[in-house]
């Protein structure tokens, strides 16, 4: 019969698995022993060296690729009103032939269009300043003393205070 390691209790599973996820661990205490950190000092000089930083990278999200501004107006299609106003002017162009009607209906279409990808574009314009001016920080333990830093320079399993 095979045990699997999340049924083995803390003690037990570290002596089968030393290098076990932090986050199987059962306590706090077992987290800072596997990880050498001291609740007082903070990680150890090694245990912050840039390896980790390099291994995982910043920690922030990835910038979205912008959206071509010409998928961004077709993308104003998609609602159910612009389809019909667009349907209702092509098919009073084409079988009806009201071309006042139908012209006026599908100009309608091309400028709600363009000023919802207008409105979009100032929407996205605000976010990406806010991102500009936001900055996150967290306090960490380091060397014994609390310190606050970006949270982009956090790397994974440093311990910090909430």
């Amino acid at each position: 019969m095979q045990t699997r390691l999340g049924d083995v209790p803390g003690a037990e599973r570290q002596a089968l698995a030393p290098e076990a996820a932090w986050h199987t661990l059962s306590a706090g205490w077992e987290v800072l022993r596997a990880e050498e950190a001291d609740p007082r000092y903070g990680l150890s000089p090694a245990g912050r060296r840039p390896s980790r930083a390099h291994r995982f990278g910043s920690n922030k999200l990835a910038a979205a690729r912008a959206e071509p501004r010409w998928r961004a107006f077709i993308r104003q299609y998609s609602d159910p009103m612009q389809i019909v106003l667009l349907v209702a002017g092509l098919l009073s162009l084409f079988p009806l032939r009201q071309l006042g009607t139908g012209l006026l209906l599908i100009l309608l279409t091309l400028a709600n269009a363009v000023l919802g990808r207008a409105a979009g574009g100032r929407g996205e314009s605000a976010v990406a300043a806010l991102q500009r001016r936001l900055i996150v920080t967290a306090r960490v333990r380091r060397d014994g003393q609390e310190a606050e830093i970006p949270a982009e320079q956090l790397v994974p399993r440093r311990c910090r205070f909430h």
